[in-house]
């Protein structure tokens, strides 16, 4: 609608060139959130999805919905969340945010790196299952520890994946022997746990591989690549 928005969904971040800087929080005074704040420095006023209130915890991470059916993500929202939040009620925000249709106890959410946002095909082979979730997980802690600026996606857990068959990939970027590319299988939710189990072993040995090359002073220069994903067990 036009006009300026009521407060709680309105946002007031330092403007720096044109970039965005810190977020003023509501628990702090403008001179606490900005020292040395003077004439003639700019904020801005962001229009907000949902109301905020912001405090020193809050995070604002992007937000992706994603669509298993169609296999698409939907455009990331900012969104404010407090780190010491649990599990059900980051899930319940998310319900709210993709219209009141997923019940919240169905919201499935994974925290994915940024590279892996760049492969569509990839994201049926994230976590969704949360196996190192539960109730009392917290947005800012472990397994996740997120970050402002992080990403988050989630997904309506009662659509089935549709994931592309691959060629069997390790993360040393081998290719071994597997199934021809090509072609749609939607996996069960056994074999969608199979598979990120797979992915998690496969991500430990590289990274113990690394650790030892590093060791032994034959790690190669600059940073490894990320592992690749490996297809489910046939």
């Amino acid at each position: 609608a036009g006009g300026p928005p009521s407060a709680q969904y309105m946002r007031v971040r330092e403007l720096k060139g044109e970039k965005l800087g810190i977020l003023f929080v509501d628990d702090k005074t403008l001179k606490k959130n900005k020292p040395g704040l003077q004439d003639f420095e700019a904020i801005v006023v962001q229009r907000t999805a949902v109301p905020e209130v912001t405090t020193s915890n809050t995070l604002l991470l992007n937000v992706y919905q994603w669509y298993p059916d169609l296999g698409k993500l939907g455009d990331p929202v900012e969104m404010a969340f407090g780190k010491h939040w649990k599990l059900p009620k980051l899930q319940e925000t998310l319900a709210k945010l993709g219209g009141g249709t997923i019940p919240a106890e169905e919201v499935k959410v994974v925290k994915p790196m940024k590279w892996q946002l760049k492969d569509e095909t990839q994201i049926p082979l994230l976590k969704w299952n949360m196996r190192k979730l539960n109730k009392n997980s917290k947005i800012g802690s472990a397994p996740w520890r997120a970050r402002s600026g992080d990403n988050i996606l989630f997904k309506d857990g009662r659509i089935p994946e549709k994931i592309e068959k691959q060629p069997d990939i390790l993360p040393t970027g081998i290719s071994q022997p597997g199934p021809e590319p090509g072609g749609i299988k939607i996996l069960s939710l056994e074999e969608i746990e199979e598979r990120e189990r797979r992915i998690e072993e496969a991500e430990k040995k590289y990274r113990e591989d690394a650790e030892k090359k590093k060791a032994e002073g034959t790690a190669p220069d600059g940073p490894p690549p990320p592992p690749s994903m490996p297809p489910p067990a046939v």
